[in-house]
């Protein structure tokens, strides 16, 4: 009998670790203009790592899709995106951040932002 209480509060304080450890993210999908080849698809990447945290990287040369995922405490906003996009030597088209909060942020080519769903 105490063998199973002192397993059931283990495993209780290794759930609750677990839970604590994983940190709410953000993720961003970006339409680039002007991907071509791998080479341009490795530098947008290098010029995302920059950014301290970034995660999941995807990046689809044929349709210019370029996904990740960043913690939503470091609050990466869509003008900063766009302006690493640019800085990288692409432009972009349409941005879209899907908060952990669950509010959904859009952007496209035309600067026009919208924000949806849920705010905190």
């Amino acid at each position: 009998m105490k063998i199973k209480i002192i397993g059931l509060l283990f495993f209780a304080i290794l759930t609750a670790t677990a839970v604590q450890g994983q940190k709410e993210v953000d993720r961003f999908e970006v339409q680039v203009d002007g991907l071509g080849c791998p080479f341009c698809a490795y530098g947008l990447e290098k010029k995302f790592k920059e950014l301290k945290g970034i995660k999941n990287v995807a990046i689809d040369i044929e349709t210019g899709d370029f996904t990740f995922t960043y913690p939503s405490e470091k609050a990466l906003s869509l003008p900063d995106v766009a302006a690493q996009v640019k800085k990288a030597g692409y432009t972009p088209v349409t941005l879209k951040i899907t908060r952990a909060s669950g509010a959904i942020e859009t952007s496209d080519a035309s600067n026009e932002t919208r924000k949806e769903g849920k705010t905190k």
